[in-house]
């Protein structure tokens, strides 16, 4: 176990593409486990990996202990790609799996060409429906688009509100999104150089609304840049934060960790 830490919780991961770089899930699983990440909340990539990550989630929980939540949700991406019946797939995978404790992720991207603007605001706010119905908050996805979200989340309010994943922009947005009710998710992009406005961001939220999450096998921390990314890898992103926000690592480990319980209604763990 790292030094410091009881506990780390990544609360952004998608495991079912990190084991299509032919990476074992048992070997992913012990170095998360060896660097204290002890809790995972796997994210949807789209309705058809469902079946995937709940096998994973069966099988890394009884061999290994550590702890895997899973979201049900369709991305941006899929806007321009819909299947009759969708959302009505991703409802039943919410409420038909106990292990689902959020819907996403789900959001604007403007940065690629998903297809119209409109389409994307439809199916975000569709699946806003969904978690209220639900009751779960939501994970959401954003690039370049942070008037449209904002306009968004203030028209059609969460019930549980939740969490804006790997935070890219700066303290003006995140002003308006924790007045909105939101927690903000720090990235490995966190850690670049380049990073200035996001590192202004990270140091400006308040202790009780801010997590750490990986995004794997994306946005690896610079020290790993290039190499697919992985949860054991969190903990650099944790170390960079703590000296960022001049606090202690056990302190960033215990408060992100509980603020992650908070946002997701599962519980202390420690």
């Amino acid at each position: 176990m790292l030094q410091g830490f009881k506990m780390l919780f990544d609360t952004h991961c998608h495991l079912s593409l990190v084991i299509k770089n032919k990476i074992d899930i048992n070997y992913i699983i012990k170095n998360a486990l060896n660097k204290s990440v002890t809790s995972i909340f796997d994210i949807s990539a789209g309705i058809a990996d469902f079946v995937i990550r709940r096998a994973l989630v069966k099988e890394v929980t009884e061999k290994h202990g550590c702890t895997i939540y899973l979201s049900a949700g369709i991305p941006p991406y899929f806007c321009d790609k819909r299947i009759p019946g969708d959302i009505d797939e991703v409802k039943e995978q919410a409420e038909g799996e106990k292990s689902v404790v959020g819907i996403g992720e789900i959001g604007l991207d403007y940065f690629h060409d998903y297809g119209e603007k409109s389409q994307q605001i439809s199916l975000f706010i569709e699946q806003i429906e969904v978690a209220n119905k639900l009751n779960l908050p939501i994970v959401v996805h954003t690039r370049e688009a942070d008037a449209d979200l904002v306009e968004t989340l203030k028209h059609h309010q969460t019930l549980k509100n939740g969490i804006i994943h790997c935070f890219s922009s700066g303290i003006p947005t995140v002003k308006k999104l924790l007045d909105l009710g939101f927690y903000i998710s720090f990235a490995g992009n966190v850690t670049y150089k380049k990073s200035g406005r996001i590192q202004d961001a990270a140091g400006y939220v308040p202790d009780d609304r801010y997590l750490i999450e990986t995004d794997s096998p994306y946005l690896s921390p610079a020290v790993y840049r290039g190499k697919p990314n992985e949860p054991a890898y969190i903990a650099e992103t944790a170390i960079f934060l703590a000296g960022l926000r001049g606090i202690e690592l056990e302190f960033l480990a215990d408060q992100t960790a509980e603020n992650a319980r908070m946002v997701l209604g599962i519980g202390d763990e420690k």
